[in-house]
């Protein structure tokens, strides 16, 4: 989290989500280092902890879940019309990372994603990279 608060200055982290919530609160105290603060009715626990942070006024999520949810928590971030930065690598396998390149209309897509041949859907060669 601290690298993203050091690139943009002006952003402020105003919601926490984490299945567990020592990482919940592990994250609560490195922010204040930063001069940011959470507050506890802002952070949220468990599997469906993502879904929580949907409902609330943030513009931009982070996504640095474990990649194998990332797919799931990019299309509910879509439907829910919010902004992501999503950690490397986006998805774990073709259905994964196919998932991501069908989750939102084009003109949602700002990012970038490029797939391996390793990870290239079957059927498809791997072309360039496409945005997200």
């Amino acid at each position: 989290m601290g690298n993203a608060i050091e690139s943009a200055p002006n952003i402020e982290v105003s919601v926490l989500a984490d299945v567990f919530d020592d990482q919940v609160q592990k994250t609560r105290a490195s922010l204040t280092k930063y001069g940011q603060e959470v507050p506890a009715k802002r952070c949220f626990v468990g599997f469906d902890a993502y879904r929580k942070v949907l409902e609330t006024d943030v513009d931009y999520v982070i996504l640095a879940t474990p990649p194998h949810f990332r797919p799931e928590h990019f299309s509910a971030l879509v439907e829910a019309g919010k902004h992501a930065f999503i950690e490397k690598p986006a998805g774990v396998d073709p259905v994964g990372i196919k998932t991501m390149f069908e989750a939102g209309p084009t003109e949602y897509k700002w990012g970038g994603v490029s797939v391996s041949e390793k990870m290239a859907i079957p059927g498809q060669p791997p072309g360039p990279p496409r945005p997200v």
